[in-house]
Formats: structure tokens, C-alpha cells, sequence
């Protein structure tokens, strides 16, 4: 019969057969010891690592714990693929390499008579997270280029997928990225890095971007008139593409202005320094100059329009003046064309003869520019005049004698007229005298009626002038 696990007595006999009788033997028994109680399998706590490469994670797996009550020595098969048979791995610590991922692994225990046990270890192998590293704080000015560098990011497995952010509304991806900060300030940037399991990790640091002032440039030096618009025009920029700049303008006669593109005019001539200042509001400014030569321009008279008089009455010209240069103080003179002058741009001017004249009005301003302007005096010749006696009597037996006394609106013309005279009888066909000059001289014969006929003619006209009536009356006693 079976024996039952411990220990108890054996009785052996012995028998044999020969030549077909049978002989026993008498028997013997012995104390043996019986062992049908297993070992106990302990695989180990459960295993819960990180992988260390890309292919996942050498773990030794540890049954040591198994136990026996025999005391002997055990032996150990592994079932490390989970299909079933424990062929995978021997001895109670092999160290066996598993993917990323949970696995159950088994362990088969047997003592030195056989009897087995088996235990169920779980090793679950993690996909390692990956470290960011965006690197250190970095400077740098607004408006430069600033190279990022995550290459001490790091992940066990693989490839990084690497995504930035820069703290100023954009984006960038790469291991390197280069990035422009238009604006000073402290700027915090964000590196998230990505592994192929989709496990992220973050880092920052700090880019402390400083303002750089701006710059201005007015250009050459400008030359221009008094009075005449100067268009001037600054260039001006910034490194910080988000600064808003601002331009003030002084204009060296003691104006201002503000904005790029000024348009200004120089009431005086002279020498002036113009400058720019451009200020981006963030502290940053610069400054620029140029020389503007303001040149004096002579003043623009105008003498009116033509004029017509005669000659000896007075005439009036008025003109007037105006200068590029607001400020330009001027003095007026006229020149009338015939040799007299007069200051003032209201004159008045007698012009002593008949003709066409050219009056010219001269404008200076305080410089010592001149203007010119013309305009035509036409004089009108006013005809010789005389007043003769009506009627003239003279004593019979007396010379007749008369100073003739004509007159001309032009004293030039009055110094020079001609006089031609003659006495007809009335009714008479032919003078009965005549002569030139202004004085009339003739002996009377008899008595009888006479008339006296005068001409007098300046350089350009002859009038005649008659006296009605001359008697010698033979009554009148000398």
C-alpha cells in the first residue's frame, strides 16, 4: 500500500521460481521517510520600473523567497512569455529583459523528489518620462536674433518632438529655434518636449531683452529761400520692430514741429540749425541735425497799372511792395522817368512835357536786395494859350503898340513858343503889318477898323487866336 507522507516501516520478501516450485525467502523491514508535501513558490513583490532604452528594461526577477521543508536545494523555471511553458529562464534571480509594458511572469518551483509549485510575479516595465531642458536665462536686445537650444533635453527611449513657446504670443518647434523679441522685456519661454509613448515634460527660462534706442538721420544740408516752403523729412527706425516712435522737430528760429515729413518756411534769411529728436517710448532716444541756409530773395514790387495826365498837372502814383521774407523790412522809391524821384509807394509827379514815359518803382528790402517794376506815364501836350484885348482903341496919329503874352501848361514849352502875328483891316483882303515875337508894333495911316490875328505854337501844336476889333478913331485926339 502507499505510504502516507512522513516517515514508516518497509517489509521486503524475497521469492523465487525454479523449476516451476515456488521458495520464499523470509523478510526484512526498514524505517524510510516519505516526503509528498510541495515547495512553496514565492516569485517576488511585484516589479514596477522605468525603461532605460528604447527596447525597454533588463529586470532580475528574484524567487528566492521560495522554500522548502525538506530543506534542499530547489530548482527554478520561468515563464517569462506567458505562453504556458516555463522554458523561458532558469535559477531563482535570472535577470530576464523586458519590452515596455505589464508583464506576468511565472515561476515553476520543484524539490529534489518533484513535487512543484509555481507563483506569479508582475513586472510592469514604464515608458520613462523624458527630461526638459530649455537651458539657461539668456539677454539680448530687442529686435536681435536670439538661437534657443534644448539639446540637454533628454529621453532614454528615443526621439523628442520639441515645442516652444516664446512668451510673446509666438511659436516655435525644433531642437535650435531662432527667434526675434520686437519689444523689450522680460520674456518667459516654455520648452515642452514630447517622447514617442506621447509623454511630455517642460522647462522655461528667462530671455531679459533690453531696449536699443533708435536711430534718425535728416540728410544733407538744405539751402533754400526766405519765404519759400522747406519740406523736411526725417528717417528714422527702431530694432524693436513693435516700438512706436515718436519725432520732435526744432526748427532753429524758435518753432516746432512734430511727425516725419514737416513742411516749414523761414520768415528771414539767415543760418539755422535744425534738429530731430526720435523717441521710441521706452526710455531710447537719438538725435540728428542738419544746417539749413536761408537765402534772401529780393522784394516783388508792383507799380500799378498805366497811367495817362497832361502835361503840368499833378499825377499820382501809388504802388506797393511784398518780400519773401515775412519779416524783410522795405523802403520804396519812384523814379518817374523824366528825371525826378520821389520816396514812398504813394507819390505824386508833374511831368513838364508831352510824351511817353517808363515810372519805375524800386523796392530794397533791409538786405540790400532790389525789386523792380515799370509802369507807362503817357503825358498829354496841352495846347499854348492867350488872352487878347476884345477891342483896342488907339488915338489917330499913334503908334499902335502890344507885348503879347501867351501862356503853356509846360514851362518848357512856355519858354519856347513861337508867336507869329498880323494886323488885317477889316474887310481887308492883305495884312496891312505883320511880324514874329510878342511884340506888335505898327503906325496907323488914317483912321479905320483893323483886326490883329495871333499864332502861337509849342513844339507840337500851332494855335491861332484873333482879337475881334482894333479902331484908329480919327476922333481921338493924341
Amino acid at each position: 500500500p502507499p505510504l502516507a507522507n512522513g516517515r514508516g516501516t518497509l517489509t521486503a520478501a524475497a521469492r523465487s521460481v525454479s523449476y516451476g516450485e515456488t521458495f520464499d525467502a523470509a523478510g526484512d523491514t526498514a524505517e524510510v521517510a516519505v516526503d509528498a508535501t510541495p515547495p512553496v513558490a514565492d516569485a517576488g513583490a511585484d516589479v514596477d520600473v522605468y525603461a532605460t532604452s528604447a527596447a525597454g528594461r533588463v529586470v532580475t526577477l528574484d524567487a528566492g523567497a521560495s522554500s522548502d521543508d525538506s530543506g534542499r536545494a530547489l530548482t527554478f523555471a520561468w515563464d517569462v512569455d506567458g505562453d504556458g511553458a516555463y522554458d523561458d529562464a532558469g535559477g531563482a534571480a535570472p535577470a530576464v529583459s523586458f519590452a515596455i509594458g505589464v508583464h506576468d511572469v511565472g515561476v515553476l518551483v520543484a524539490d529534489h523528489v518533484g513535487n512543484t509549485a509555481t507563483d506569479v510575479v508582475r513586472v510592469t516595465v514604464r515608458d520613462n518620462p523624458p527630461v526638459a531642458d530649455a537651458g539657461a536665462d539668456l539677454r539680448s536686445d530687442e529686435g536681435a536674433e536670439v538661437e534657443l537650444d534644448g539639446a540637454l533635453s533628454s529621453d532614454v527611449e528615443g526621439a523628442l518632438a520639441f515645442d516652444w513657446t516664446f512668451g510673446d504670443g509666438a511659436r516655435g518647434e525644433g531642437l535650435r529655434p531662432r527667434h526675434v523679441f520686437r519689444n523689450q522685456g522680460a520674456y518667459v519661454v516654455t520648452l515642452t518636449v514630447t517622447d514617442s509613448a506621447g509623454q511630455t515634460a517642460t522647462d522655461t527660462l528667462r530671455v531679459d531683452v533690453t531696449n536699443v534706442p533708435p536711430s534718425v538721420s535728416l540728410g544733407a544740408d538744405r539751402v533754400v529761400g526766405e519765404g519759400v516752403p522747406l519740406l523736411l523729412a526725417a528717417s528714422a527706425s527702431d530694432p524693436g520692430p513693435d516700438d512706436v516712435l515718436e519725432l520732435a522737430w526744432e526748427l532753429g528760429d524758435g518753432t516746432t514741429a512734430a511727425g516725419a515729413r514737416v513742411t516749414h518756411v523761414y520768415r528771414q534769411d539767415g543760418r539755422y540749425t535744425v534738429a530731430a529728436t526720435v523717441r521710441d517710448g521706452d526710455g531710447g532716444e537719438a538725435r540728428d541735425e542738419l544746417l539749413v541756409e536761408v537765402r534772401n530773395l529780393p522784394p516783388v514790387p508792383d507799380a500799378g497799372s498805366p497811367l495817362t495826365t497832361r502835361e503840368g498837372d499833378v499825377v499820382r502814383l501809388v504802388g506797393s511792395a511784398t518780400d519773401p521774407g515775412v519779416d524783410d523790412v522795405l523802403t520804396l522809391r519812384w523814379l518817374f522817368g523824366d528825371g525826378a524821384s520821389a520816396d514812398g509807394a504813394d507819390a505824386t509827379h508833374r511831368y513838364l512835357r508831352d510824351g511817353r514815359y517808363v515810372a519805375f518803382l524800386v523796392a530794397r528790402d533791409d538786405a540790400g536786395a532790389e525789386g523792380v517794376a515799370t509802369v507807362a506815364v503817357t503825358v498829354l501836350n496841352v495846347p499854348p494859350e492867350h488872352d487878347l484885348p476884345a477891342v483896342v482903341e488907339v488915338p489917330l496919329g499913334t503908334s499902335f503898340r502890344l507885348l503879347l503874352e501867351p501862356t503853356d501848361a509846360s514851362p518848357v514849352d512856355a519858354a519856347g513858343l513861337a508867336v507869329v502875328w498880323e494886323i488885317r483891316a477889316s474887310g481887308a483882303g492883305e495884312p496891312v503889318a505883320s511880324g514874329t515875337g510878342r511884340e506888335v508894333a505898327w503906325d496907323a495911316a488914317g483912321a479905320l477898323a483893323a483886326v490883329l490875328h495871333v499864332e502861337v505854337a509849342d513844339d507840337d501844336v500851332r494855335v491861332a487866336f484873333s482879337a475881334p476889333e482894333i479902331t484908329i478913331d480919327t476922333r481921338l485926339d493924341a
